[in-house]
């Protein structure tokens, strides 16, 4: 059974390309059950060569390089403090928020590109302060590492990237896409 559906896909195969004049057809009997003595192996390596695979999503990249103009990524943000979440309101650029909980990265010029896209950019897009030692709201409201949210405990900023801290650096944090980024002051 496990041949059955390789060896009809080399069929199908066999005859897309006797349709386009590019062979000539051969049979294949997909009943047919290897014998004993056959090579199971050439089988297997033969059947695998005409095995098509999906393209790539993407064209691959260094990860480390950020993204470029043409890319249109996307990474979930989540701000909460004090145990109320922070939401972003549309933004401009070509790292931005569209109000929808995503970060969108599509770079517009080459000064939103690679290194450059990054939270730092994001965060710059919108009325709020965010960096390792406070965040102040739109409205003006401070939050410094050590005030006390409700409950009487203090607070501090921390920064999570795809469940990893990041809050020391995290401005220069290089977006990706897939991101999952999450920002507290608890």
């Amino acid at each position: 059974m496990k041949l059955l559906a390789p060896l009809l896909a080399l069929a199908a195969f066999n005859a897309l390309l006797a349709a386009c004049g590019e062979a000539e057809p051969t049979s294949v009997n997909p009943t047919a059950v290897p014998t004993a003595t056959q090579d199971r192996q050439s089988a297997t390596r033969e059947v695998a060569s005409f095995t098509p695979t999906p393209p790539p999503t993407r064209p691959p990249r260094d990860e480390r390089v950020g993204a470029q103009i043409g890319d249109h990524w996307h990474a979930s943000i989540y701000v909460e403090i004090c145990g109320t979440a922070l939401y972003f309101p549309p933004s401009p650029g070509g790292v931005h928020s569209h109000g929808d909980g995503f970060i969108h990265i599509h770079p517009e010029d080459v000064n939103e590109t690679g290194s450059q896209a990054n939270l730092g950019r994001f965060f710059d897009s919108f009325p709020y302060d965010i960096d390792t030692g406070h965040i102040r709201s739109a409205r003006g409201e401070l939050f410094e590492n050590g005030d006390a949210c409700p409950g009487g405990l203090p607070g501090r900023v921390q920064v999570i990237a795809n469940g990893k801290d990041v809050t020391e650096d995290f401005r220069s944090y290089i977006l990706r896409d897939g991101d999952n980024v999450e920002v507290f002051f608890k």
